[in-house]
């Protein structure tokens, strides 16, 4: 009988140790999935039921951010190092010894060789987006319909999009993209322009202006950009008109995601419609152009874009635990640099 129990409460013990070990091997330290800071990769607890819910941070797989060394836990920060001054005197004075030879040397430099995170090996959300630890903040109250109209577009853009932009590239050749390219943005001067003086940067207007005249006329309507071989006129910041509103201090308002345009704010969405209002491309529909013609000339522009905002997306969610998440970080984050220029 007494074997029996002892039997017993060993099973017990032992089935108490494996369970509390396997759950603090993935809510600990050795969780496979983090999150970027500044000082590193941190592992994320998991809950009994998977990832947290309602996180505002983007999540990553261990394994796919491996080059990130991991961020240190707070008992390691608060731990001051102890060294006497003895010590700290006598290690300044010893010089180290360098090695004989140059195997020696690649050997004693691989010791003490630190991890180095650069641009390339982090991670990349955007171009443009470095600090990942600064999460840019949005509401996002409707978050169940953003996140199915998400996965439509999802569905969209690898299955429908994805292909014609394919084709757009095999039909014509990059320089012949890169002309498209060059005209549509010349045509979109008016928006740029009108937005410049809203926000009183009359300098950027003006420098506008000219960039225009002399792409357009030098540039053979804008196929040329001769402006690049201008530095005053190479790097005028763009603008447009939901730029103007964060300038004059309208907040995002809450985050949406649309159907084929993917993600935006309320305030994006209005400054969308006034781009529209102010692209000459748009007025076509009401100067009494035929549809057709109208789709003819829209269409490369609508192709060119089309490509952009697909490579934008699969850089966005390469990567991501959950591509929603980085998606709407991501796009808070690029807005909000560009009103900050």
């Amino acid at each position: 009988m007494r074997e029996s129990i002892a039997l017993r409460t060993a099973l017990a013990i032992a089935f108490f140790c494996l369970h509390t070990g396997f759950a603090s091997s993935q809510t600990g330290s050795d969780s496979q999935i983090v999150i970027i800071t500044k000082d590193g990769a941190k592992p994320v607890p998991l809950t009994k039921n998977g990832t947290p819910k309602n996180s505002k941070d983007t999540l990553f797989l261990r394994s796919a951010v491996k080059e990130v060394p991991l961020a240190p836990s707070p008992q390691e920060k608060k731990k001051p190092q102890k060294t006497s001054s003895a010590a700290a005197q006598s290690s300044s004075k010893k010089p180290t010894p360098k090695p004989a030879n140059p195997a020696q040397r690649n050997a004693a430099a691989k010791k003490d060789d630190t991890i180095t995170i650069t641009k390339k090996s982090q991670p990349v959300l955007n171009d443009d987006l470095d600090e990942y630890s600064d999460i840019a903040k949005i509401a996002d109250p409707v978050e169940s319909i953003n996140r199915g109209t998400f996965w439509l577009n999802h569905q969209l853009y690898n299955y429908v999009l994805r292909p014609v932009s394919k084709v757009y590239e095999f039909i014509l050749p990059p320089p012949a993209r890169q002309a498209v390219r060059n005209v549509f943005d010349n045509a979109e001067y008016p928006v740029r322009v009108v937005n410049h003086a809203l926000q009183f940067e009359f300098k950027r207007a003006d420098l506008e202006t000219r960039k225009f005249l002399v792409n357009s006329v030098a540039g053979i309507g804008g196929i040329l950009k001769v402006s690049d071989q201008i530095p005053v006129l190479s790097n005028i910041p763009s603008a447009d008109t939901a730029q103007t509103l964060a300038k004059w201090g309208v907040g995002h308002g809450a985050y949406v995601v649309l159907p084929v345009l993917g993600p935006r704010s309320v305030r994006d969405t209005v400054g969308m419609a006034g781009d529209y209002a102010l692209n000459p491309i748009s007025w076509l529909s009401y100067g009494g152009v035929g549809g057709a013609t109208t789709l003819a000339i829209s269409g490369p522009s609508a192709a060119r874009n089309m490509n952009e905002r697909i490579r934008i997306y699969d850089s966005a969610t390469k990567n991501a635990i959950d591509p929603y998440i980085a998606v709407r970080t991501g796009y808070t984050q690029y807005r909000d640099q560009a009103a900050s220029k």
